[in-house]
């Protein structure tokens, strides 16, 4: 008699989930927490080190990492985009070995789905049938180009319309193979549904989240007045552009309150992190173990961006700790409201955005009415509650949720090469 086992499930991503990470690595990793509930979860990434951590490695079946090539880089990117119709955003990402690793799992019929995370992994996606695919797209990667383009000067401009294109088109293929199209606002699945007639049918959203509970000590703490807190990677492109427009052209319209004080951290390069320590009123922290260390001291938060999609981990973090928040049209993109009930302020210019923000250090009531509107948006935005949507996700896809017939697996275990 056969024993039934959990279906298994094949994850891949460009780099190793992480909760305490940003961005794409903590969305990863949160999703990944909750296939595993159901799931017999294979982790495939690149990385250099073999070892996983005991904390990822409990979640999976297996975790296997992949070192990426010693030609590896900036250059090998260069030159992989460099091919006609290669999308710069897609070249060089995922080491060959990881292709080929997925390309015999496919081809021995391990999998009973696979789980993509981001445009850039699709990359290790062989040519042919696969197993039922749900593509996660944490952004319309075509339409942000768009956006970031806009913001540009003309050469720059010119070169991230052509790579817009290059984009649109490599999505457009992916999400005519995926049965499951996820992303984390209805705007960006209304922009992917857009690239195919039959893509809507196949599109859910599943929002970005936050831990609540592991946020709820910020929003317990008292906040240092006047501390205004500008938190995010600066390596990525749009929120340097956003930093730089916000101590260009805001934090001159603040000079006059004294009583104003800036803290920047996140991921910022030693060139930059040096630039700011120059300017008065403004304190760097670089690379912070945890952001939730300046989450507790800062009075309001400030995410100051000129283009954007999907939507900002940060403005819910900041929701969960109980920190109004000061945005740019751009930033609030995709966030509702918590019951109609404005949750952050929204400002289009510097004036507007430096009102806001000297509005903030002077009201406490409406800095009160932002914290719990904010804080019930981050409720209905825990992590839990985000992956029982995804759960929910897949249970559209035609037998991909029941279990298989077959032995069932030994046990759990973790393990890397």
């Amino acid at each position: 008699m056969n024993d039934v086992r959990r279906p298994r499930l094949l994850f891949l991503c460009r780099q190793l989930p992480w909760p305490l990470h940003g961005g794409a690595a903590l969305r990863n990793y949160w999703l990944l927490a909750a296939l595993a509930a159901r799931y017999d979860v294979d982790l495939f990434a690149p990385g250099a080190d073999p070892r996983p951590h005991p904390a990822l490695a409990a979640l999976c079946r297996r975790v296997r990492t992949f070192p990426p090539p010693r030609s590896a880089g900036r250059a090998r990117r260069l030159l992989e985009g460099a091919r006609p119709g290669t999308p710069y955003l897609l070249a060089g990402q995922i080491p060959p070995a990881m292709a080929r690793a997925v390309a015999r799992a496919v081809d021995a019929g391990t999998y009973d789905a696979i789980h993509l995370a981001e445009l850039p992994t699709a990359p290790a996606l062989p040519p042919g049938p696969l197993p039922p695919l749900v593509y996660d797209a944490h952004n319309c990667e075509h339409e942000l180009l768009r956006r970031r383009a806009r913001t540009e000067r003309l050469l720059p401009r010119i070169a991230l319309r052509m790579e817009a294109e290059r984009v649109r088109r490599a999505e457009r293929a992916l999400v005519g193979r995926a049965a499951l199209v996820t992303a984390p606002s209805a705007q960006d699945v209304a922009e992917l549904a857009r690239l195919r007639p039959d893509a809507a049918a196949r599109a859910a959203v599943v929002p970005n989240g936050v831990d609540a509970a592991g946020h709820a000590a910020c929003a317990e703490a008292a906040p240092e007045p006047g501390t205004v807190l500008v938190p995010g990677s600066m390596t990525w492109r749009p929120n340097r552009q956003g930093l730089e427009w916000f101590l260009a052209h805001v934090l001159p319209l603040l000079d006059s309150d004294g009583a104003l004080r800036v803290r920047v951290a996140g991921r910022i390069p030693p060139a930059l992190a040096d630039r700011l320590r120059r300017i008065p009123r403004v304190t760097v922290i670089p690379n912070p173990a945890d952001m939730r260390a300046e989450l507790a001291r800062a009075e309001m938060v400030a995410v100051p961006l000129l283009a954007s999609s999907g939507t900002r981990l940060r403005i819910l973090e900041a929701w969960a700790a109980g920190r109004p928040v000061v945005t740019t049209p751009a930033g609030a993109l995709g966030l509702p409201s918590a019951a109609g009930v404005p949750a952050l302020l929204a400002a289009a210019s510097p004036a507007e955005f430096a009102d806001a923000v000297r509005t903030l250090a002077k009201d406490a009531p409406l800095r009160g009415r932002l914290r719990e509107a904010g804080l019930r948006m981050a409720a209905e935005h825990d992590w839990s509650r985000v992956g029982a949507a995804l759960l929910a996700a897949y249970e559209t896809v035609p037998g991909v949720g029941e279990p298989r017939a077959g032995r069932a697996p030994a046990g759990v275990a973790a393990c890397a090469s």
